[in-house]
């Protein structure tokens, strides 16, 4: 009689074995915002993205066009790579475009409150928090120990051409810092620029802006990963 029960409780375990394999749990790999279930709870948890321009309206409310590009994005010390993502700096908010499980195409926003960095291409952007306990998200041009941060910007009104009826997003709109270790700090032209540095430094800047002709009020990327190249090896 015992080894009949026995008999039949190790058929009903193994029965249980077959129908329920056992699952061992990995640790994600966090590379491309997937883990062994599916997407990754950490990246794929912000609110769909709801911003739709009206018909007719002109320009975009990203930071170039419309266009999704490959970046990276870290979300509490973990990084992300290979994502389809874009920057609507009109709201202030990265976007993500991915498939989801029916393989239907879909736009979330990356939490602000997680959010620290990611990159666009080959552009860097930081999130950082501000005196007055915002966080705004900045590009970043350099490596240490100075930084320059570009805000960007864009606002949105009725084109006045031709008594045109629709809406027309404006140009990117920029405000520059250089970060130091005390914080950041505003400029706009080459003499507020100059008068972030000590003495000694501000004379070989301006014969560096002299020689380069450089601009700050109209320079192109190069030029202004250039100049803070040179800053950093002072």
């Amino acid at each position: 009689m015992g080894r009949r029960i026995i008999h039949r409780f190790l058929i009903a375990a193994m029965a249980i074995c077959f129908v329920f394999p056992a699952i061992s749990v990995a640790q994600p790999s966090g590379k491309r915002g997937t883990d062994v279930f599916g997407l990754d709870p950490l990246l794929y948890n912000g609110r769909y993205y709801s911003y739709f321009p009206a018909a007719g309206t002109i320009g975009t409310p990203y930071l170039e066009n419309s266009d999704f590009v490959e970046g990276t994005v870290t979300v509490r010390g973990v990084q992300f790579a290979g994502l389809s993502l874009n920057y609507d700096v009109y709201n202030q908010q990265l976007v993500l475009k991915y498939k989801d499980a029916i393989g239907a195409v879909s736009l979330i926003i990356i939490s602000d409150a997680w959010l620290e960095g990611f990159s666009l291409g080959d552009m860097v952007f930081r999130v950082l928090q501000t005196s007055d306990t915002s966080k705004r998200i900045f590009r970043v041009t350099g490596s240490g120990p100075y930084y320059i941060m570009e805000y960007n910007s864009k606002t949105i009104a009725l084109d006045n051409q031709m008594s045109a009826r629709n809406y027309r997003f404006s140009n990117i709109k920029t405000a520059r810092y250089l970060q130091t270790e005390a914080g950041l700090n505003p400029f706009t032209g080459n003499k507020s620029y100059l008068s972030l540095f000590i003495a000694e430094k501000q004379m070989l800047i301006r014969r560096y802006l002299r020689e380069n002709r450089v601009r700050l009020r109209k320079c192109n990327d190069r030029e202004l990963l250039g100049l803070i190249n040179f800053c950093n090896k002072l």
